[in-house]
């Protein structure tokens, strides 16, 4: 007999989005695209995918950004936290590793977007790449 697997949780800074899933994450990964530079305020973001069978909002649900005709941003309406990227059409959410209760679980195991790589950051380089989200390359 198995056991069920302990849940994963996260949430925003201030706490009213939190989140939680039954399953681990089905990959891992940083994004070095300019809109993920921009949206995060930082010079990559750090993902992990999960099903969106294994996913849910418990409390609150993010407030939403259109940040292009087919992807829209989840965040915290009262502290501002990014917490999910969203592709349209796809059965899959990608949050944000920093909003996991525990972060340091989910290794990244890949690169995406590099042609926009600052070029002095060196994070993980020996990690499969993209450098326009196309399929990895090593």
């Amino acid at each position: 007999m198995s056991q069920t697997p302990q849940k994963i949780t996260g949430g925003c800074l201030c706490g009213a989005i939190r989140y939680e899933a039954d399953q681990p994450p089905f990959d891992a990964g940083y994004c070095h695209c300019r809109m993920c530079q921009k949206s995060l305020g930082s010079l990559f973001g750090a993902w992990v995918f999960f099903n969106h069978a294994d996913f849910r909002f418990v409390g609150e649900e993010p407030a939403w950004y259109p940040s292009s005709e087919t992807i829209r941003r989840g965040f915290c309406r009262d502290c501002g936290s990014p917490i999910i990227w969203q592709p349209d059409g796809v059965d899959f959410a990608t949050i944000w590793i920093g909003t996991l209760d525990e972060p340091a679980a989910f290794e990244p195991r890949s690169h995406w977007h590099t042609n926009s790589r600052i070029p002095w950051v060196d994070i993980h380089a020996h990690l499969p790449s993209t450098r326009d989200g196309a399929d990895l390359t090593e």
